[in-house]
């Protein structure tokens, strides 16, 4: 999975994580996390995917990036069903 700075800063926010909880919560350095953050080094892929595994697990949605519209997101996921009209 591709994720962004933006995603990880968005996901973390919308939980209330600050960076340090997210490494602890991923076995990883605050370090690692603030690499993927803020650049220009990115972290080994299979970290990112601990790091995603990690958000999603906590009920974190990604929203894909679409080339030439926008960058990807984030969302948390509803805990019931909502029924629209």
């Amino acid at each position: 999975m591709t994720l962004t700075a933006e995603q990880c800063r968005g996901a973390r926010g919308l939980l209330g994580w600050g960076k340090r909880e997210l490494a602890e919560r991923t076995g990883i350095s605050p370090r690692t996390v603030q690499r993927l953050e803020e650049g220009p080094l990115r972290p080994m892929q299979r970290t990112v995917d601990d790091i995603a595994r990690v958000l999603r697990d906590a009920g974190v949605l990604f929203i894909p990036p679409v080339e030439g519209e926008h960058r990807g997101g984030v969302a948390l996921r509803c805990e019931q069903d909502v029924n629209l009209p």
